[in-house]
């Protein structure tokens, strides 16, 4: 039975750390779930959370309802949570399956339609990126170097890269 729940707030706050390199914060991640009976439900609820925040209007509010904190989600640092979120938790998906081939990973369908839903989004966008969008247009890249089976390489230099 797949879980329709989304990440609980104390595992949600795992994935926000934005100072450490995504496969240390995914090892602690994994760390903490190893007394889990089963890694499924986590991975279902993992996906929920990532499909609620990317397509809603104001994702960085719903993020800290999800947290169970106050604040409005319109600064930069909230913005940097967002990222940190979404992108610790696709390389999560990714290091948790990556030693199978890229088409055998159970989130294959996932990032596909994320690519897929960024492209028809970016197409229709007319006017300057918000946060919101600079946010999912960096996911969608993080995502495609995941599909080009790059995982380690992108999530290395894009941290190098967002460190700076």
């Amino acid at each position: 039975m797949t879980s329709t729940a989304y990440l609980s707030a104390d595992l949600l706050s795992g994935l926000l750390t934005f100072t450490t390199p995504f496969h240390l914060t995914s090892s602690r991640f994994r760390i903490r779930l190893s007394s889990e009976e089963s890694l499924f439900p986590r991975v279902c609820e993992l996906h929920n959370t990532l499909e609620l925040l990317a397509s809603s209007s104001s994702p960085m509010r719903r993020l800290y309802e999800l947290r169970g904190v106050k604040g409005d989600g319109e600064t930069n640092q909230d913005a940097e949570d967002l990222l940190s979120f979404m992108l610790n938790a696709e390389f999560l998906l990714y290091a948790l399956y990556k030693e199978y081939p890229i088409l055998l990973n159970p989130s294959l369908a996932h990032w596909v339609g994320c690519c897929r839903e960024f492209e028809k989004y970016a197409k229709g966008h007319v006017g300057e990126w918000g946060l919101r969008d600079q946010v999912l247009k960096m996911r969608a890249a993080f995502v495609k170097g995941i599909l080009s089976e790059r995982g380690e390489d992108v999530s290395f230099c894009l941290w190098t890269m967002l460190r700076r």
